[in-house]
């Protein structure tokens, strides 16, 4: 009994430091620490839990976010991701904590062209969507934004050789989404003017589900398909369905004048159904 009492320093001493190397593990998962707090939690880990935590590389990786969007029934959220490494692709994705729910993400730069990554010394725009009705029961959701860093300069036939398996090192961060103060709709083109449309579009290509199909010249798509209203601003049009095509945007992808090809819907069986019969009346052309 001796021997207890005069080992308990020792033994709570243990367990204090076993405690506190667990609690800075998960600090180091769910927040972002500062480069100095992060090495001495990080030394503390590996010396009590006889594990090595992966180095973080965020040097020069930079967050910003733009702002919270309702569009539709799904929450649009815009992420700024400043990439000043001289070494790494930055490369991201997001997913919600916790149910792991599904996230349309969109990497794009500064003239709106989709990219796979960003390259160094350069930033994007990160778009990322999910359904509304996740915040319906807490009021918010936990974002979490991670990025694989690839270093540059890697050769190519390095990348096509099979058993060559190309270094990646992830970092991430967590945003706390609440419900959007403001919500657009696809209505809404009815009532804006050329500019805010193309933005609306644009928005609507981020969000809702797309699909491509052969081109169709406008007569002939206007002559089937009566049910939708027509947004002609001269050099490009967009029409709008209504009833049982409402949620649908139909317009062209290339910009050509007098032709559409392009279909965006917030119901995927729906927008396939179009894209059947719109494919069908293609042909016949």
């Amino acid at each position: 009994m001796a021997d207890v009492q005069a080992n308990m320093p020792e033994l709570i001493n243990s367990l204090e430091n076993l405690l506190t190397a667990k609690k800075n593990l998960l600090q180091s998962v769910f927040t972002q620490l500062s480069t100095e707090e992060q090495f001495r939690n990080r030394a503390q880990i590996r010396d009590v839990l006889e594990v090595t935590p992966v180095k973080t590389v965020n040097d020069g990786i930079q967050y910003r976010m733009i702002r919270t969007l309702g569009f539709e029934d799904r929450v649009h959220v815009e992420i700024e991701i400043i990439n000043n490494s001289n070494d790494y692709h930055v490369s991201p994705n997001a997913y919600i904590l916790l149910n792991n729910s599904e996230a349309k993400c969109i990497l794009e730069n500064d003239k709106k062209e989709r990219i796979s990554n960003i390259k160094p010394l350069s930033k994007a725009m990160f778009f990322v969507s999910f359904p509304s009705h996740l915040l319906y029961n807490s009021g918010n959701v936990h974002l979490a934004v991670e990025y694989y860093l690839e270093e540059s300069g890697t050769f190519s036939c390095l990348k096509a050789c099979p058993r060559f398996e190309e270094k990646k090192r992830l970092d991430g961060s967590v945003f706390e989404i609440e419900r959007p103060m403001h919500w657009k709709c696809l209505d809404d083109l009815f009532r804006v003017d050329e500019r805010e449309a193309k933005e609306l579009v644009h928005l609507a290509s981020l969000v809702l589900f797309s699909e491509t199909f052969s081109s169709l010249s406008l007569f002939a798509f206007r002559t089937n398909f009566s049910m939708f209203q027509a947004m002609d601003f001269g050099s490009w049009q967009c029409y709008i369905g209504c009833d049982e095509y409402k949620g649908l945007i139909v317009t062209n992808s290339c910009g050509s004048y007098g032709q559409v090809n392009l279909v965006y819907g917030r119901d995927c069986r729906t927008l396939q159904a179009i894209v059947a019969r719109l494919e069908k009346l293609s042909a016949l052309k």
